[in-house]
């Protein structure tokens, strides 16, 4: 973002970058060393751009307004483990 110079755009994409995380994982082990599971991911965030003016190409004045965005993100995968047994210490 360091070529962008207008500091409202810069808030706008800093605001982007925050939000928040859940995650979680299941794994079922069917012998004691093999497992299979699910990973499950969620993040969300959004910003506002206020005051935002649109113009054509020929520089005429089109609108004012906001520009907004809502972002959610869901990660699900598949996951397999394996365990190794305790060895002798």
């Amino acid at each position: 973002m360091e070529d962008v110079e207008d500091p409202k755009v810069k808030e706008y994409v800093k605001e982007l970058s925050k939000g928040y995380h859940f995650s979680g994982e299941i794994l079922f082990f069917r012998t004691q060393s093999f497992g299979y599971g699910v990973n499950v991911s969620y993040f969300k965030t959004g910003a506002v751009l206020s005051d935002m003016a649109f113009f054509d190409e020929n520089d005429n004045l089109i609108a004012i307004g906001n520009i907004e965005e809502n972002v959610s993100i869901i990660y699900i995968a598949p996951t397999y483990s394996f365990h190794s047994p305790d060895m002798e210490r």
